[in-house]
């Protein structure tokens, strides 16, 4: 079994507030000895005990993610500061991917749309299914929730949809079977596009 080459950061909580995150990497070709580094990245500049608390906490995570993903501090400084750099837009992108918010109905709607016009189908087509998917948003706003996001629209949910406009709008049974036959398309194709942006998305 391979031995790990750090020990997790820790936060080192000095009672005269010089606060410091220190974790340890073993030296390179001294197996079994490791050295300190200490990190503050500006904690210390901040007062509020409770925002200096998780402004360390979430230090002390950025370091552990750095290390678990490769970062060396023995490295040439060259090669130290390119680990650097692609290890914060890593951290970025995991941050961004956490507070993403699912897509709205409306926001689902456009996603689709472009998507069809870049695989290059016909303005004919795409205007047929700006058509359907008015009458979805239409529908949506008209819900209790009308900020529910498009993800978590079921099929009791698109069934209800379907009914209403078949007996509101006096739909011909082959419009309504176009629609049917449309939104069960929209919806898969929906759940794949928003799963490549934010894979905490469940389809």
């Amino acid at each position: 079994m391979r031995t790990r080459q750090f020990k997790n950061a820790r936060i080192v909580r000095a009672a005269d507030g010089n606060w410091r995150v220190v974790y340890e990497y073993q030296i390179p070709d001294q197996a079994g000895k490791f050295r300190k580094f200490y990190v503050r990245d500006g904690i210390n500049y901040i007062h509020d005990p409770e925002e200096k608390e998780l402004a360390a906490q979430q230090l002390r995570y950025d370091i552990d993610y750095a290390l678990a993903y490769g970062f060396n501090p023995f490295l040439p400084q060259e090669i130290l500061s390119r680990q650097i750099s692609e290890q914060q837009a890593i951290l970025s992108a995991e941050k961004e991917r956490k507070t993403q918010k699912p897509w709205s109905v409306p926001q689902a709607c456009e996603k689709f749309l472009g998507y069809c016009r870049k695989c290059g189908l016909s303005e004919n087509t795409v205007r047929t299914y700006v058509s359907f998917l008015n009458n979805l948003k239409k529908y949506v706003e008209s819900m209790d929730d009308p900020l529910v996001p498009c993800s978590e629209l079921n099929d009791l949910h698109i069934q209800d949809f379907l009914d209403y406009y078949f007996f509101e709008e006096e739909w011909t049974p082959r419009t309504y079977n176009n629609h049917a036959k449309f939104m069960s398309q929209f919806f898969v194709r929906v759940g794949k596009l928003e799963k490549k942006h934010n894979r905490s998305i469940k389809i």
